[in-house]
């Protein structure tokens, strides 16, 4: 799919879904486990918006969409490799979107609280809502929260959003 932006105008962005996590206290965690965290979340999303970022510069627009996560603000225990690699992502996404806004392509990020995925499957009911009770909206979401925000930031509605921390269910 990447090879074919070259011939390709109807590609208007890219979302940066990718994430993996691995429960472990800072000390405890292993070298190899650390850097494959911080491969997939943080080097993943910054290869694919530099691929995907040339083409929508030459097309003169588009979005960029990266995944970050509650815990960043939280800083939650037992997540510190999962929490830097996504607060190197928020860095990034910040300032990608200075480096995009004068081709007319805007970069944020969406922040969701705990929502039933893979990701959180095999996470202790209890752990996932003493998260939820440290957010202003205390519930878990769903897919279709997250989706409704990443589909206004793909929308021309959000042409002036740029550069943001979008956090679903508040912190």
């Amino acid at each position: 799919m990447l090879a074919d932006l070259k011939r390709d105008d109807s590609l208007i962005g890219v979302i940066n879904a990718a994430g993996i996590a691995s429960m472990n206290l800072a000390l405890g965690t292993p070298a190899a486990t650390a850097a494959h965290v911080i491969s997939v979340n943080l080097l993943g999303t910054i290869y694919v918006s530099q691929v995907v970022g040339r083409f929508l510069v030459r097309r003169r627009g588009g979005r960029i969409i990266n995944f970050s996560t509650i815990a960043v603000p939280l800083a939650l225990s037992g997540e510190a490799v999962y929490v830097a690699s996504k607060a190197g992502v928020e860095a990034f996404t910040r300032v990608l979107a200075r480096e995009m806004a004068d081709h007319g392509v805007t970069v944020n990020a969406v922040s969701p609280g705990p929502v039933d995925t893979r990701l959180i499957a095999k996470i202790d009911d209890e752990k996932i809502q003493e998260i939820v009770d440290r957010q202003m909206i205390r519930r878990r979401g769903t897919v279709e929260d997250v989706w409704n925000v990443v589909e206004i930031l793909l929308s021309d509605n959000a042409n002036m959003i740029t550069g943001q921390i979008l956090s679903i269910g508040g912190v």
